[in-house]
This record gives structure tokens, C-alpha cells and sequence, in this order.
């Protein structure tokens, strides 16, 4: 683990990142916000933010779900289902086509967070379109490690010393030779999951509850290389990176069982 000094350099650099390539612009009642992490078009996320009445409403205007629906995502069956306990994973819901989501106004930091990830992870649905499969990466993960008898509890949020709150795929307690291991199981590895899982790992491994506890991060290598870009990154936090090829021969040494 790296020293308290390099790590609050960490976590002013990211918020220095995410404040310099942010924007507002206000839009009637409303503020709209743009936040420097990219959909599955390559656009930025942008929504809206009011104050109003004593709560604060986060709304993306249709924008997330027009953006799947216009690159052939279907809001039927089991896809509805997912879109549906993805937005809630995060606190938001779905409305009128919308994701929406509401808070107090001392909680805006940790609702703005919660809310970006919602937009971030009901985007990501989009996998299933192109991929050309009915699975989500993270079924598929979740799939491998119970067939080499791994076992784990899902969508696990835990609170940061930074007081914000972060979500993490999997949990697996720890064992007689191993810590309690958190993983994750983005779609790609690019830089906004970079920055994201770093900052998330290092707020979560500071608390005094989950000191000594590791990361690993699956990356689906089944059609292309690993990162290798990302995989420095994370190493310089002590990160692993796992593909989903290795799980079967490396991932019993690597997670408690």
C-alpha cells in the first residue's frame, strides 16, 4: 500500500481531473452537467441538476437510454429487467424514459456519484448489442468462478473514508492464506475505468475495516489483448488484473476459497 502522502495526491489529482473536465451550463431552473467519461458512442455524459423544494433531483432528460435504443438495445424481457436493477444498484430509477434520481443537499457529493456510476453502468448495458450475446461479462465472471467452486456475494456497496459510497461486483471473504479479496468486472479498460476503480479501491482500502483487503480487476481478453496500459496503472496501486482466460488455471491462487 502506498503511503498516506501519495495517496491524498492521488485523490486530489482525480478530483482535479474530474473538476477540469467538467462543465456547467445553466439551462432554465436547471444546471446542466457534463462529467469527462465517455458513453458507448465516445460521447460525454451530460445531465441535469436542480435544487428545488429541499431535494436535489439528477435527471438525464432521456439521454442514456435514447443513446441505447438508437444502437439497437431492446427494453423487453430480461433486458428491461437488467436496465431496471442496474438504475437501482445506484439509487436511480427509470422515468418516462429517463434515468432520475433524488437526495438531500448535504448528500450531493456521494448522490452525484452514485448518480454518474448509474448513468456509466446503464450505458454499459449496451455489451449485449455489441457483443452479439444474450450474457453480460459479469454473468460471465460470476459463471467461471462458480465452476472452479469459487464463492462470492454480489453487488457489494461499501462506504470509503471519503464517506462517499462505492459499488463493487464481487466480494470474497478472506481465507487462512488470503485477505479479503474485492473484485471488479468492467466491460474495458479505458481510462475512465481507470481513474474510477483506483479512486473507488484506494477511498474503500483506507478504512480502517478494510485494511489489507486486495483488488482484482477482470478483463474480458477473450477477443482481444489485455490493456497493458491499464494494467501499469492498477499495478502502481496494487491492482491485479486478471483475464477471463486465466480464471480457470490462476484465479483459485489468487481469491479465497
Amino acid at each position: 500500500m502506498k503511503t498516506d502522502f501519495q495517496i491524498d495526491a492521488l485523490v486530489k489529482s482525480y478530483a482535479d481531473w474530474l473538476h477540469g473536465h467538467s462543465s456547467l451550463r445553466k439551462v432554465d431552473s436547471w444546471q446542466e452537467v457534463t462529467v469527462p467519461f465517455l458513453d458507448h458512442a465516445g460521447d460525454h455524459f451530460h445531465f441535469y441538476v436542480r435544487a428545488k423544494d429541499g431535494v436535489l433531483r439528477f435527471d438525464d432528460d432521456g439521454y442514456t437510454l435514447n443513446g441505447l435504443q438508437t444502437s439497437g438495445f431492446n427494453f423487453k424481457g430480461k433486458r428491461a429487467e437488467r436496465l431496471t436493477q442496474t438504475a437501482r444498484q445506484f439509487g436511480a430509477t427509470c422515468e418516462n424514459g429517463s434515468i432520475v434520481m433524488t437526495a438531500r443537499p448535504e448528500k450531493s457529493g456521494d448522490a452525484m456519484n452514485w448518480y454518474v456510476q448509474a448513468l456509466i453502468h446503464v450505458d454499459s448495458l449496451i455489451e449485449v448489442v455489441s457483443r452479439k450475446t444474450t450474457s453480460y461479462f459479469v454473468d460471465d465472471v460470476a459463471e467461471a468462478l462458480t465452476q472452479q467452486d469459487i464463492f462470492y456475494t454480489q453487488n457489494i456497496n461499501i462506504q470509503g473514508k471519503s464517506l462517499y459510497s462505492h459499488n463493487f461486483n464481487f466480494l470474497f471473504q478472506k481465507s487462512k492464506t488470503l485477505p479479503t479479496t474485492f473484485a471488479q468486472a468492467p466491460i474495458q479498460l479505458d481510462k475512465g475505468t481507470v481513474a474510477t476503480t483506483t479512486f473507488a479501491w484506494i477511498d474503500v482500502s483506507e478504512t480502517n475495516e478494510r485494511r489489507g483487503a486486495v483488488l482484482i480487476v477482470f478483463t474480458d481478453d477473450r477477443e482481444k489483448a489485455i490493456n497493458q496500459t491499464a494494467v501499469t496503472g492498477f499495478a502502481k496501486y496494487g491492482i491485479k488484473v486478471l483475464g477471463f482466460s486465466q480464471i480457470a488455471s490462476d484465479a483459485r491462487q489468487l481469491i479465497p476459497v
